[in-house]
């Protein structure tokens, strides 16, 4: 198979190796050969001679005169090699562009056979283009979470996800995944862009002017700023940045640090500002209550398929038996756990698993008891 790479041209440089390999020695190293000149030969020779002359010597007096003699012959070395490097470097100077382009063709081949390689190891795809502003992935993964979980004997849960409009929100409950698949989803957009095969079953994917990836963890204490002010700040760099291009935009659980109600309306407003511009948003949320007109909206499956009274009864008995410590229950909890997205309506309510997880985890029941009367009291209100 003929295989046809543009950008990788290498030059015939024969005269270079033979200028550096004057003996064809077809060594991996290089030095100042004694065949590039016959002054240095004579040098070395009388540089050696002396040595086995000091070392056959006992008396110091004519050791040191021995050493004094080595001394003038070894500058002697010198002088010659110099003058060598000079000559080389000459003769070289024709050839510095062959060169130069032989060192980025090197360079981008083995860019390229790594890629081939990670593509081969991960069963990578190559994704089609679309001029259409479309990014879709079918049974998308993060390679190295799933290396972690394999380790660990644990199953990965590959991801779908078919963005398709200016807007995509997706929805869930804490612990569900969302900010997992929104940085898997950023990865895999990134690679892309780069020119490297995707971690997925398959992917229909949009050229991209930027990427970005506003997360959480973002304080900056260096700078005084909370999440949610260094959020801000990220936020001020995207706006003018969508002003001018079209890219990816992902906010992963955005206003997470200011109050549930003054974040619902800031999220709100900002996806209504986003839908003006050409750039895709993606942005993940525990919130009810973002309606948006023309989005698609996604939910993390997470645990609401589970039988929590059912499960809340394998976990204490495994602790009462032995079997796991209480500082399991988390992974106990992640195993049932689905991370897979399915679409929904933007009507869709965000599941309320808080409290059946605090159960789950052991939290004293009079905490559990006192914001399950709230909760009543609230639907009632």
């Amino acid at each position: 198979m003929n295989i046809s790479v543009n950008y990788i041209n290498f030059k015939y440089l024969d005269d270079v190796v033979e200028l550096l390999d004057p003996d064809e020695l077809n060594l991996v190293t290089f030095q100042i050969y004694n065949s590039y000149s016959k002054k240095l030969s004579f040098i070395r020779k009388n540089k050696m001679d002396i040595e086995k002359k000091i070392f056959m010597e006992t008396d110091s007096d004519k050791i040191d005169k021995l050493k004094k003699e080595r001394l003038e012959i070894v500058l002697n070395e010198d002088r010659e090699e110099l003058k060598i490097r000079k000559s080389l470097s000459e003769k070289l100077f024709n050839y510095v562009v062959d060169i130069d382009e032989n060192i980025k063709s090197i360079g981008g081949l083995d860019l390229l056979i790594a890629k081939a390689n990670l593509a081969i190891e991960h069963n990578a795809v190559k994704p089609t283009i679309n001029s259409e502003s479309r990014i879709y992935f079918e049974n998308l993964v993060d390679p190295n979470l799933k290396e972690i979980l394999n380790s660990q004997n644990k199953g990965y849960i590959p991801i779908s996800i078919d963005i398709d409009n200016k807007i995509t929100i997706i929805s869930g409950a804490n612990m569900g995944g969302k900010s997992v698949s929104m940085r898997t989803i950023a990865l895999n957009l990134y690679l892309f862009q780069c020119g490297f095969y995707v971690f997925a079953k398959e992917a229909d994917l949009c050229v991209l002017d930027f990427i970005y990836l506003i997360s959480d963890d973002m304080q900056d204490i260096n700078r005084g700023l909370s999440t949610f002010g260094a959020e801000i700040i990220k936020l001020k760099e995207i706006t003018k940045l969508m002003k001018r291009r079209d890219g990816f935009i992902a906010l992963d659980e955005f206003a997470r640090g200011t109050n549930p109600v003054e974040g619902r309306i800031l999220l709100k407003s900002i996806c209504e500002y986003f839908k003006r511009y050409n750039s895709i948003s993606l942005i993940s949320t525990h919130l009810d209550d973002i309606d948006i007109d023309d989005a698609t909206y996604y939910q993390v499956i997470g645990l609401k398929k589970v039988d929590f009274d059912g499960l809340k009864r394998q976990i204490d008995l495994k602790v009462g038996m032995g079997l796991s410590e209480n500082s399991n229950e988390i992974k106990i909890l992640q195993e049932f756990m689905d991370y897979r997205l399915e679409k929904v309506s933007k009507e869709t309510k965000v599941p309320k698993d808080a409290i059946n997880v605090c159960k789950l985890l052991g939290l004293d029941n009079e905490i559990i008891n006192i914001a399950s009367d709230w909760i009543i009291k609230l639907e009632e209100d």
